[in-house]
């Protein structure tokens, strides 16, 4: 129903006020308004700025579900990643080294990020359970990285 999904990168406060805004503009009965209402506190709460994600987990109950919620969410973050990537590469363009070093720091966290998010997920090896662990850290470790290309681009939060 509500395809609402915006980025926490500054000012999460007037995000999140938005985000309300716009859900309950929208709701057209009491269950909707009572989602509007979780997912802005579950949006606080974790500090992430996927709505659908959030209902996709409240009605998912099948771990293949939970595992498909998961993906989505995921593919919603590294779009906002390749967004952050561009404005932080745009803002280093001017000055060959920084950008020679944003490119090497991307590639090499990214390394990190899906090293890290494996070796987290084989807690659970061969458990259906594991894509959700894989990709939730990719999911965190790629919020965490949008935040910090965010700086980058922007050092002064402007």
């Amino acid at each position: 129903m509500i395809a609402a999904l915006f980025i926490l990168l500054a000012a999460p406060e007037e995000k999140l006020k938005s985000f309300a805004e716009q859900c309950f503009e929208r709701a057209k009965g009491q269950a909707e308004l009572n989602f509007c209402s979780a997912g802005q506190a579950e949006a606080a709460k974790l500090e992430i700025a996927d709505a659908e994600a959030v209902a996709c987990f409240d009605r998912e109950m099948s771990q293949m579900g939970m595992n498909r919620c998961a993906a989505e969410e995921y593919e919603r973050a590294d779009k906002r990643l390749n967004t952050a990537w561009a404005k932080a590469k745009a803002s280093a363009k001017d000055d060959p080294q920084s950008a020679k070093l944003l490119l090497e720091s991307q590639r090499r966290w990214i390394k990190f990020r899906d090293a890290q998010c494996a070796l987290e997920a084989d807690e659970n090896r061969g458990g259906s359970i594991v894509p959700l662990v894989e990709l939730q850290c990719m999911t965190s470790l790629t919020g965490d990285r949008i935040k910090a290309l965010a700086q980058m681009a922007d050092p002064e939060g402007q």
